[in-house]
């Protein structure tokens, strides 16, 4: 049920701005990719679920979580 919401929320938010949206979570330093929605003028990404090769500090995603983190 969760996925489900999820996955029209990011469809209407990635329709309304015409851009991919990701839904990915923290894993061994790593963003693991759970969910993508690509808008219609997106530049494609070669970015799948379940992915998580690249550090953190390589995506502007993981450096979104990053900022995000409360570690010092």
């Amino acid at each position: 049920m969760f996925f489900s919401w999820i996955s029209i929320f990011l469809k209407q938010i990635s329709a309304k701005l015409n851009d991919t949206c990701f839904l990915a979570v923290y894993r061994d330093g790593s963003a693991m990719l759970l969910y993508k929605a690509e808008g219609e003028l997106a530049v494609k990404t070669n970015s799948h679920t379940g992915s998580s090769q690249m550090p953190l500090y390589c995506t502007g995603l993981g450096r979104f979580i990053v900022s995000l983190s409360t570690v010092s």
